[in-house]
């Protein structure tokens, strides 16, 4: 769950501001700088896209299907009746849920590398905010969601939550 947020966040965030790389003038010629901006920018697309590629492998495994049948791989796609699912987690999903968990953790942390690396500004303060804000609200999620405390409805309830309010805002919002 951890990568859902991050990777939608990233996602989101590349096709509002795109990313690019600042030279001084007295290093590159405005055309130089240009073409370092377009290199950064498709370089950081192609990180991330190999990343949600490899979220969505997991979501299509078929070692996390009964994780995957009571929720979205990515929290938009989170249904109404997912929503209002009042059963708790069983052994088999939490077991899923478990690697999911580990292999989505491993994910995050590398999107987060990709949006600091990118030397963008906003992508930089996402994944900090990620790290030291997001990140505690989603693990207190799993930890109550692991331990059986709330229904599937619950915790899908509080993933999108979590998504919408951490999601980047465009200028429409």
């Amino acid at each position: 769950m951890k990568a859902f947020l991050l990777i939608i966040s990233a996602a989101g965030v590349l096709g509002l501001t795109g990313c690019t790389a600042t030279l001084s003038p007295e290093k590159a010629s405005t055309s130089e700088a240009s073409q370092v901006a377009i290199d950064t920018n498709a370089k950081y697309e192609e990180q991330i896209v190999a990343v949600s590629k490899e979220m969505r492998g997991i979501c299509a495994s078929s070692a996390f299907q009964s994780y995957f049948k009571k929720t979205a791989c990515f929290p938009p796609g989170i249904t109404e009746r997912q929503l209002r699912d009042r059963t708790r987690i069983t052994k088999e999903q939490r077991r899923a849920a478990v690697r999911v968990f580990e292999l989505q953790h491993e994910l995050n942390t590398r999107t987060r590398d990709i949006m600091i690396k990118s030397g963008d500004k906003k992508m930089i303060e996402l994944a900090k905010r990620s790290q030291t804000d997001v990140m505690p609200a989603v693990e207190a999620l799993q930890k109550a969601f692991l331990s059986g405390s709330i229904t599937w409805g619950e915790y899908n309830t509080t993933r999108l939550r979590l998504f919408e309010e951490n999601r980047p805002k465009t200028t429409a919002d």
